[in-house]
């Protein structure tokens, strides 16, 4: 255990004064203080938004309510589902208490850095930790020495996932720090949630990290192990693409074929008798003007063509879903930082996340604990452990056979 701890003492300063390591940390930083500059001036607009919204009396509020309240009567009524009532329930809670901006908009776009600058870091570290040993001979000295296999790649692995935490932990403080010249001051929930943040994005850049490294074990010198690494990455991205092409197929084949698209571009009819139901809108002399909501009347050939359409939607849904697991990026960030159900939106979002399942979805829920959030990602946070005990798996299988002769 002894030696463990002294590769990885040695393993830790070799990173952190490599000049590869620090012009990638220096760019990493900048980039994290742009973010964040970024991120405070959007999220104090939100907040001058939110006061001004409160304090104006804005008539469109109420009427929204009333609006609400009655359809929440009438679903009641009716016997609607309890997710339809409470989905309602949710909207009109949101309108009547609308909830104030959160502090952790700021770190939404460190989704995106992470995603991007966190890998390109994590695979300078890892491409290189076994195949420069060989190239300049040393591997065979030390293991010459009283130093077991295992200890070397333990000690090599522990070395760079502290410098990583390091960085990680660098990245955070300072952004606290710029948040609190700026006079706000995150609650304890916020704090918590930036902690589970920094774990996440620890795990993302730690699979990067064991992939360059297995690659680096692999292959027979440095050049090889990054045009692997890359070609790994590049696969991901391709898979992360191609995932949706084949949901698609896939659900076209289990729902059989599409029925024929309606003629009629708007399936819906104004009923006029909706009275206690309005919007406003804007006549030519700038007065706001009630009218009735549309209520939608379909079809059976539009309603039917509709109904496949979003049966298709839920079932490409999953089968997505499922096959990006397998891809670190999307899991942390969707791809690229854009779309999907990912750790990161999960754990910066204090409400429910999006439900292709449901049909009574509202964006407008409760707020939800950090645990609830986890709650609903579980399965893309377990699959960045299995990416990351596979890769180290591998990794230690290869050098503990290696012939070093």
């Amino acid at each position: 255990m002894e030696s463990i701890f002294i590769v990885a003492e040695k393993e830790l300063k070799d990173q952190i004064t490599s000049k590869r390591f620090i012009a990638i940390l220096a760019i990493f930083m900048l980039l994290a203080l742009y973010a964040m500059v970024t991120g405070m001036e959007s999220y104090n607009k939100s907040l001058q938004y939110y006061k001004n919204d409160v304090a104006s009396d804005n008539p469109y509020r109420q009427e929204t309510i009333n609006s609400m309240q009655k359809q929440i009567q009438d679903a009641e009524a009716r016997g609607a589902s309890a997710q339809e009532i409470q989905s309602l329930k949710d909207s009109l809670e949101y309108y009547t208490n609308p909830p104030m901006p959160s502090v952790l908009q700021v770190f939404s776009s460190f989704a995106l850095l992470f995603s991007i600058l966190g890998m390109i870091l994590s695979v300078s570290m890892g491409f290189d930790q076994v195949s420069r040993e060989k190239e300049e001979g040393t591997l065979k000295t030390v293991l010459s020495s009283p130093m077991y296999r295992d200890a070397l790649i333990n000690g090599k692995s522990l070395g760079a996932i502290v410098t990583l935490a390091i960085v990680i932990a660098a990245t955070f403080l300072m952004t606290i720090a710029v948040m609190l010249l700026y006079g706000v001051v995150p609650v304890a929930d916020d704090l918590l949630r930036l902690a589970v943040f920094f774990i996440a994005a620890l795990l993302y850049c730690t699979v990067f990290f064991a992939i360059a490294m297995l690659m680096s074990t692999v292959a027979k010198n440095s050049a090889m192990a990054v045009i692997f690494t890359i070609g790994i990455v590049f696969l991901m991205l391709i898979f992360s693409i191609l995932s949706s092409l084949i949901g698609v197929t896939v659900a076209g084949f289990v729902l059989g074929p599409e029925p024929d698209a309606p003629v009629d571009q708007m399936p819906y009819i104004v009923n006029t008798s909706t009275t206690e139901t309005v919007v406003y809108k804007n006549d030519t002399a700038g007065s706001m003007e009630p009218v009735p909501i549309p209520v939608p009347t379909y079809s059976p050939e539009t309603e039917k063509y509709y109904n496949y359409m979003n049966k298709k939607f839920l079932v490409s849904s999953q089968i997505s879903d499922v096959l990006n697991t397998v891809s670190p990026i999307y899991d942390f960030s969707g791809f690229l930082g854009f779309g999907g159900n990912s750790i990161s939106g999960a754990i910066l979002s204090k409400q429910k996340p999006y439900d292709p399942t449901s049909s009574y979805w509202s964006p407008y829920t409760k707020t939800i604990s950090v645990w609830e959030s986890l709650s609903y990602v579980w399965t893309k946070v377990l699959g960045l452990i299995v990416e990351i005990i596979l890769a180290f798996g591998l990794t230690y299988v290869a050098f503990m056979r290696m012939d070093i002769r």
